[in-house]
């Protein structure tokens, strides 16, 4: 890794948990100590009918909650998915995570091959312990899509920008 390169800007494997059942919502399982996964994400996401169906189904009969992650040499930066440079990506799912097999991918998945579409950025707050604390960052998007981004400056008043995405 080249010396002061951002770890968070460094293409990631990262797992979701899948929630929802009209419309389904991705929310990035977050890991603090590691600042590549610091991060709350929520994303509105489409997957084909077909596995849709089989998730939710299995969802329904098994009690299974749903993990999703990135395929290994589909690695991707949160910051893509927020900024809409990665639309989309190809998962597989886990049902259970255990405590001597963490991260989800070092067991074999239960479903594979699971096309998630981006649908908008529910919520993105960055968790960095190492930034300076009189500023943070939070993302949102209302249901039309419209991306409001604030960044609160403890002395200096705040700043609003609103973009379509």
């Amino acid at each position: 890794m080249p010396q002061g390169y951002p770890r968070h800007n460094l293409p990631q494997r990262h797992a979701f948990t899948l929630v929802g059942t009209s419309r389904l919502f991705l929310c990035h399982q977050i890991t603090g100590f590691a600042e590549e996964h610091a991060c709350e994400l929520v994303l509105e996401v489409d997957i084909p009918e077909r596995q849709r169906e089989t998730l939710l189904r299995d969802r329904e009969r098994n009690g299974a909650t749903h993990i999703l992650g990135n395929q290994q040499g589909r690695e991707f930066t949160l910051a893509s998915l927020v900024t809409s440079s990665v639309e989309g990506f190809r998962a597989d799912a886990w049902t259970h995570l255990s405590e001597e097999r963490s991260p989800p991918w070092a067991a074999d998945p239960q479903f594979r091959d699971i096309d998630v579409t981006g649908r908008r950025v529910v919520h993105y707050r960055r968790l960095n312990a190492t930034s300076p604390p009189a500023a943070t960052r939070d993302t949102c998007c209302s249901d039309s899509g419209t991306r409001r981004t604030s960044t609160i400056r403890s002395s200096r008043g705040s700043t609003t920008t609103t973009s379509r995405r």
